[in-house]
């Protein structure tokens, strides 16, 4: 495709911009099975790494995970370094940008913690999970067993309220259909020095709790029950050739619901996209489009917007540059026009 035609689609893209759509509440690469080189690299997506120098230490590893497909699985590790020395506040952290969804119901993770050398201590180091810098949980609160515990959290939006005043506002400010800085993170709470000592928090699944498990209901799910099938069908019946009863069943968007609107109900035919049954046969499971940058889980328009956003940039954060030199420019639209309509949500967990 020429030059040409790409820059009218960005133009086009540029246009649309506030009325974009597409966008999933969803974090990118929870279970950090994406990654370079394990003991070297921080995953795909989680950018934004901050270890104040030497005293904590954040990597990858496969000594302990919970969900997966194949091994090996992996998580993400945040430790306090040997014969390091903090001051109260000083805070480890690993960051990505989100889109938080009006109707996300909450956050969870499966975590494990434990130190070697000595006990875990809440007075001394805390565990946390930020949005924007402010904190929305902390590890305070959990059962520890022999200084060590390891379970899954599901926080959901009271929870986050209990925890930032019992104010149902404080949540709002974040599920706003808005971009947001979602962190992980361990802080040390007083000045101290440790010889030989460490505490260890291990992440893994970390995952936003909204309709079908996190991933969200396609468009051609028009019952809202996570899989395209037969009821969706009927519902689709029920406004056929004549104006649809709800606009969520005009998928063509035209104000009639004909061989269009069917046309594109076809391609989702069967799609289911719970992924609570994480892993188990019969299942299907998320598989990103490796350039579908804005979730929506085809190569498309909102795609182009994203690119747009990040114009003359490294990309390299997000995953964002396409075509090797370093720079968001009309050579990575190029690239990503030559994918346009590829759609590849899910794959198969065969019997």
């Amino acid at each position: 495709m020429n030059r040409f035609m790409v820059l009218f689609l960005v133009f086009v893209c540029l246009a649309l911009m506030p009325a974009a759509y597409g966008f999933r509440s969803l974090v990118q690469n929870g279970s950090f099975e994406q990654t370079y080189d394990v003991d070297d690299e921080l995953p795909t997506y989680w950018c934004d790494m901050n270890t104040l120098g030497d005293n904590f230490e954040i990597e990858i590893r496969d000594d302990w995970f919970t969900h997966y497909v194949s091994l090996p699985g992996h998580s993400l590790t945040f430790r306090t370094g040997f014969a390091a020395s903090f001051q109260a506040g000083d805070t480890a952290s690993v960051s990505q940008q989100v889109f938080f969804e009006d109707d996300s119901t909450g956050i969870s993770f499966d975590l494990d913690i434990g130190t070697a050398g000595t006990s875990w201590n809440t007075d001394e180091v805390t565990v946390l999970v930020m949005v924007d810098g402010e904190e929305i949980w902390d590890s305070n609160g959990l059962p520890l067993e022999g200084g060590e515990f390891t379970d899954t959290i599901d926080l959901d939006i009271n929870d986050i309220a209990q925890y930032l005043g019992g104010d149902m506002n404080n949540v709002n400010q974040f599920f706003d259909n808005n971009w947001h800085t979602f962190s992980l993170a361990m802080r040390s709470n007083v000045e101290k020095s440790y010889n030989f000592a460490e505490y260890t928090a291990r992440w893994d699944f970390v995952k936003f709790n909204n309709y079908c498990g996190g991933l969200g209901y396609l468009d051609s799910d028009l019952n809202q029950d996570c899989f395209v099938g037969l009821a969706d069908l009927a519902v689709l019946g029920l406004s056929w050739m004549s104006e649809p009863a709800s606009p969520r069943d005009d998928l063509y968007e035209d104000g009639i619901v004909d061989y269009w609107d069917l046309g594109l109900f076809a391609e989702d035919w069967l799609y289911n996209t719970d992924w609570k049954k994480w892993g188990q046969d019969g299942t299907f499971e998320m598989e990103r489009l490796e350039n579908d940058f804005d979730l929506s889980g085809q190569i498309d328009l909102g795609d182009v917007m994203v690119l747009s956003e990040n114009w003359l940039s490294d990309g390299i954060c997000g995953g964002l540059e396409l075509s090797g030199d370093d720079i968001i420019n009309f050579e990575d639209f190029a690239v990503l026009v030559n994918q346009w309509g590829q759609r590849d949500w899910f794959y198969y967990i065969g019997d």
